[in-house]
């Protein structure tokens, strides 16, 4: 939806999007994650549902498009706190620098794999324009934390 769509039919209050017709919230929380939600707005359109997240609707209704190549970052982590306040365009590489370590990742370091197929165990890599940068296998985690912070 454009800016100006969403201005004639939506009115913003505290981080949310309300529908000027009858007043209601328009978002759902959809968890992503155990510990990540989103709000998240369904409607149909041309008989298909379509699903928007309400931050992104939300920095629209602001500040128009959103600008080729960027994503909405919710600046403190909380993808509940829609606030335009907590709201950014920033670019995909920067918002995984952001992101908290999975729960899954077994070295405890961002961007560190453990390799088990491998007698050298770890690999260093860093996101560019949405693609993994590779150094070369480490056989200590130590080494690979030198590896990543070279890339």
């Amino acid at each position: 939806m454009t800016q100006e769509e969403l201005k004639l039919g939506y009115t913003y209050k505290a981080g949310f999007l309300y529908r000027k017709s009858d007043g209601k919230r328009i978002d759902n929380i959809v968890p992503r994650t155990e510990s990540i939600s989103y709000y998240t707005y369904v409607r149909s359109v041309d008989g298909k549902r379509k699903s928007t997240y309400a931050h992104r609707m939300i920095y629209v209704y602001h500040n128009g498009a959103i600008p080729k190549g960027l994503v909405i970052d919710h600046i403190d982590g909380n993808g509940l706190n829609n606030n335009i306040e907590n709201l950014q365009a920033i670019t995909h590489s920067d918002n995984l620098l952001k992101s908290k370590i999975e729960k899954t990742n077994v070295t405890g370091h961002k961007n560190i794999a453990y390799d088990k197929n491998t007698k050298k165990k770890y690999r260093a890599y860093k996101m560019v324009d949405g693609k993994r940068k590779y150094a070369t296998r480490a056989s200590t985690l130590a080494e690979a934390i030198l590896l990543q912070k070279s890339l």
